[in-house]
This record gives structure tokens, C-alpha cells and sequence, in this order.
């Protein structure tokens, strides 16, 4: 009986629809160059298949750690991506002291040309 009660509640209870807000894909180097022009032709192609704004926020400064650590302290809910050229994986080697573990602390998305869109949160199992 009570296993019944359980499938009619999660058959009431609607799904939660991904995204329900705007997403935004911070990429942390100055507006038109390369990285971000890759990041805004994602963003256009992205946001009629979501069915919400992506937006895209430039925050440069530090080779790109400026932006990768505002991604790193968002809630890894899907809605905040970093988009990020390859040199992202070298960042450890160039600071002695980064606000993120570059490991840890993101998970790849998808990867794109020399950049890849990455999320906060832990790394995912088969990696």
C-alpha cells in the first residue's frame, strides 16, 4: 500500500524543468576576441534549444582566473558556466595561490574548438 501512495505522489509532483532561469557562460577575457566570439555563437545557437536567455559576461583579468573563480563559487546548479580556452588546464602551474582547485572544483560540459564550457561542481565519476 504504501509503495503505491509513493508512485501516485511522484507522479503528481511535475518535473523540474532545466534551465528555469536565464544561464550565463562567463568567459574571463575582454569582449571580442576569441574566446568570447566562440562563446557568444554557442550562446545564440544555445538558448532557442533551452528555451532561455544565455547570456554571456566578460570578466577578464589574471589569464582568465577572474572569471573561472566567480564560476567556482557559484551554486553548481547549471545555470553559471565558464567557458574556457585549453590554457585553463595549465593555471596551476602559473600561480602559486588560486581561489579554486582547477580540478575539484569544476566539471567539463562539452568541448568546443580550443575552448571548453565547464561547470561548477566535483568531477564527474568517469573521469
Amino acid at each position: 500500500m504504501r509503495w503505491i501512495v509513493c508512485v501516485l505522489l511522484a507522479l503528481a509532483t511535475p518535473a523540474l524543468a532545466f534551465p528555469d532561469r536565464p544561464v550565463t557562460i562567463v568567459v574571463g577575457f575582454a569582449p571580442g576576441g576569441a574566446t568570447d566570439t566562440v562563446a557568444r555563437v554557442l550562446a545564440e545557437r544555445l538558448a532557442p534549444r533551452l528555451g532561455q536567455p544565455v547570456i554571456v559576461q566578460n570578466v577578464p583579468g589574471a589569464g582568465g582566473t577572474l572569471g573561472a573563480d566567480r564560476v567556482a563559487k557559484a551554486p553548481p546548479d547549471g545555470h553559471m558556466l565558464a567557458f574556457v580556452p585549453s590554457a585553463h588546464a595549465v593555471v596551476p602551474g602559473l600561480f602559486a595561490r588560486l581561489p579554486f582547485d582547477s580540478v575539484r572544483d569544476f566539471a567539463p560540459v562539452e568541448w568546443s574548438s580550443n575552448a571548453c564550457p565547464i561547470a561548477p561542481g566535483p568531477r564527474p565519476r568517469w573521469m
